[in-house]
């Protein structure tokens, strides 16, 4: 099967595009008539950008580590470059974040199943094993620390009894 990158140019502007920049104009410029913008940007003065950075790195490296785990349990052949794996995995992580029920792993395995010729039901089977080998590394860490005393539960702002 044909590289995606190999597919030739695509029409870059079309009524879902333009649809899509008039909707996210809309959202933005509702955003900005209605929100205090001096009040937004405040709590981004005390922010510490080396710490911001670093995490970023470290979610970027242990993305990558997923990827490389997702490619290993890929079948051989075809071979799938490392690049597309992390990107299908990064749209995957999106998609967890966006909507329920980690429906972003069946898109992942889609996109890479249907892009690269592979069995889609090969590919989902792979994400199964991953959540497999998760939940067992999970069970080996032990189970999550508890606080000594966890004090009284209260609804918040009710100020204690």
């Amino acid at each position: 099967m044909t590289d995606p990158s190999d597919r030739g140019r695509r029409r870059m502007f079309n009524l879902q595009t333009a649809v899509g920049l008039l909707v996210a104009a809309g959202i933005v410029w509702l955003g900005l008539t209605r929100i205090d913008l001096s009040e937004t940007v405040a709590p981004f003065a005390v922010v510490r950008v080396g710490f911001v950075l670093a995490g970023s790195g470290l979610i970027v490296a242990v993305i990558a580590i997923f990827a490389v785990r997702w490619r290993v349990l890929l079948p051989k052949s075809p071979s799938v470059p490392m690049r597309f794996v992390f990107c299908y995995l990064m749209i995957g992580c999106m998609m967890n974040a966006i909507i329920p029920l980690r429906l972003g792993d069946l898109v992942r395995a889609y996109l890479l199943g249907r892009r690269h010729g592979i069995a889609v039901s090969t590919t989902l089977s792979t994400v199964v094993v991953e959540r497999i080998f998760d939940v067992v590394a999970g069970g080996l860490r032990g189970p999550a620390p508890r606080r000594s005393n966890p004090g009284p539960l209260t609804p918040c702002g009710s100020g204690g009894s």
